[in-house]
Formats: structure tokens, sequence, C-alpha cells
């Protein structure tokens, strides 16, 4: 997977980009339908996603969510292993655990762990990001969410599995495929490669790859909503409304 992020202030530029910080086989995720039953109660997963999603954009929506109710609902811990004794509907097939979330389908460990790398890495991206700034998350007026992600995955759902940092939710602007619209605006408007090339100049480049700490910073985030669960307040809150008998 290629992962970039850009910062931007009235005073500076950064950009970043990370290869292959983590892979997602696509092809070894168990896609979902539109509706998950958990023990006779209808969890919306996809609320009628909509027709002509690609597989990989269900993949990242669906999986987002589904781990997000699973771990409220404490099906699975905070590493997002499987928790066999809360439900019958957790079992062992092919040799590793999975839920059977509606019948004949099943959710498999090893889904939720590639997931969970996945937005480990999304998580420390920004974390780095904020850090080289030298700003905190509380400074930041927007935080806009591009691609396939930002496109399809809920906010509510990000946060709860620790993918998007935890802050008002109206600062957080799913902006879409913004490259194709950028690129749009590119070519009825040449004026803009002017702006373009200003802010090549001032931008300031980060590799992720080469920050001594990242894979530090991504096993850290690889818990739910991360190992240091005070950084999720809202998360918490929620958890323990679902999970009465919850110790923190």
């Amino acid at each position: 997977m290629l992962g970039h992020e850009i910062f931007v202030n009235q005073y500076q530029y950064e950009c970043a980009s990370c290869h292959n910080a983590v892979v997602v086989r696509h092809s070894d995720v168990h896609f979902l339908p539109a509706v998950m039953h958990i023990e006779g109660e209808v969890a919306d997963v996809v609320e009628r996603f909509g027709h002509g999603a690609r597989p990989d954009e269900l993949a990242v929506f669906d999986d987002g969510h589904l781990i997000a109710e699973l771990f409220l609902e404490g099906w699975i811990d905070i590493r997002g292993k499987f928790s066999t004794e809360k439900s019958p509907l957790i079992q062992e097939r092919d040799n590793q655990l999975c839920v059977e979330y509606a019948p004949g389908l099943y959710f498999y460990q090893k889904d939720i762990d590639e997931f969970i790398r996945t937005k480990s890495a999304a998580h420390t991206m920004v974390e780095i990001m904020l850090r080289e700034s030298g700003l905190d998350l509380d400074q930041a007026d927007r935080f806009y969410v591009a691609g396939a992600f930002g496109k399809h995955v809920s906010k509510e759902s990000a946060i709860t599995i620790g993918m998007y940092p935890d802050m008002d939710r109206d600062h957080i602007i799913n902006a879409g495929n913004s490259s194709l619209e950028g690129a749009q605006k590119l070519l009825l408007n040449r004026s803009l490669l002017t702006d373009i090339d200003q802010i090549l100049e001032e931008m300031v480049y980060i590799q992720f790859a080469e920050v001594e700490d990242f894979l530090e910073l991504m096993v850290a985030a690889q818990a739910l909503p991360h190992t240091d669960y005070k950084r999720y307040p809202t998360v918490m809150k929620k958890l323990k409304e679902r999970q009465k008998d919850i110790k923190l």
C-alpha cells in the first residue's frame, strides 16, 4: 500500500509518503453483505452501501465498521482477537477463529489482523506529521480524508478503531477522490500551475520509511483504539456504556 499525507498551515506545507508500509491482500478478505446479524440483532454495517462499489472499496468500508462493532460489543479485545466466550457465533474454521455474521458467512481473524495493520499505519502517519509540524491535534482546524477511506469509511467507526484521531467529528471532512477533482480543476484552469509551483517550492517532504521510530509507533497503534487509550476519550466513554462491567 502506498500512503500519502499532507499537512498545511499558514506558515508551512508538509507532505509525506510511505511505500509498502503495510500490505492488504484484498483477495484474502471475505466481503460482507449490507447487513450483519448478531444473535437476533441487526447491526447496520453498510446501510445499503450502494451498487457499483469496487471490491477493494467494500473491503475497506465493511471491515472497519464491523470491527468497530465487534470491539464495542466485547467480541474482540483491544488486540483485535476474538473472545470465544462472548458468543457461540465465534467459532473455529480452517484452523482459525472467525465469527458467523450471517448464516453460512464468516469473518476471519486474519481479516481483522490485516485491517488493524492498515489502520495502525494510517494512524502513525498522522501522528508523525503532527509531531514534525510541532502542533497538537487540538490545534488542527480540519482533518481531510481522501481516497477510498475518505469516501466510504464511517467517521465514527474509524475513530472507534483508532484509524482517525479522536476529534470533533464536524472537523473531519471526507474529501473523496481529491486527486481526480484536482486534475479536473487544473484542466479547466491552467493558471493553477502557478499555485502548484509555489507550493512545491515551499513544501517539506518526509519519507516515512526513514523515520526512525515509525515501526515502534505503528506497533503502539495496533491496539483498539490505541495502546494509549487516553487518546480516545469518546471511544472509552462509548465502550463503557456498551460494556458496563469493563475495567479501564
